[in-house]
């Protein structure tokens, strides 16, 4: 939070002079809540609060905040480490059918940090294919057997145990957030 607030502080000034800015912070779905990443949830979460006070007070200087919050975006590193099917999974649980890609997040920034958007401020645009909400998945990742947000997985010889978290019957290796 030290850098984001450091790199906000710099920029403002300049931004209030020339009554026109666009600050576009990354957050994650983490700032839901993370199980296990309590001190990263907080630092995600902390974002919405800074883009939402900064609208208030900077808005009547033109300058526009607003957070994005990408879901999984499946980059090449993240292809190598979780398994297709896992992948596949997820895709299917969206509306689209499909996860959201670094295009897609590219351009919600661009636009929001452009002059084409005028009045958008304060608010956190969710780049995710929008999963429902509650269902929360663990991502199996290869590394010499599944690993569950850090450690190794209970059976690393399954390559992918759906779980649906209603379910009694879910054994649980894949919860995706």
């Amino acid at each position: 939070m030290g850098g984001t607030a450091s790199a906000i502080r710099a920029v403002l000034p300049r931004m209030r002079a020339q009554q026109w800015g666009r600050i576009v912070l990354l957050s994650s779905g983490a700032a839901d809540g993370a199980p296990g990443l309590e001190h990263y949830a907080a630092a995600k979460a902390a974002l919405r609060g800074i883009s939402r006070s900064l609208a208030g007070s900077a808005g009547p200087a033109g300058i526009l905040t607003n957070v994005v919050m990408p879901g999984l975006v499946p980059t090449a590193p993240q292809r190598r480490t979780i398994p297709a099917q896992a992948l596949e999974h997820l895709a299917a649980q969206t509306p689209t059918k499909r996860l959201a890609t670094e295009d897609d997040v590219a351009r919600v920034v661009v636009f929001l940090a452009s002059a084409a958007n005028a009045s958008v401020t304060g608010t956190e645009i969710r780049v995710d294919g929008r999963r429902p909400k509650g269902r929360r998945s663990r991502i199996p990742r290869r590394r010499g057997g599944l690993v569950e947000l850090g450690r190794r997985a209970p059976n690393p010889d399954r390559t992918l145990t759906c779980a649906n978290r209603h379910s009694p019957r879910s054994a649980g290796v894949l919860e995706c957030c």
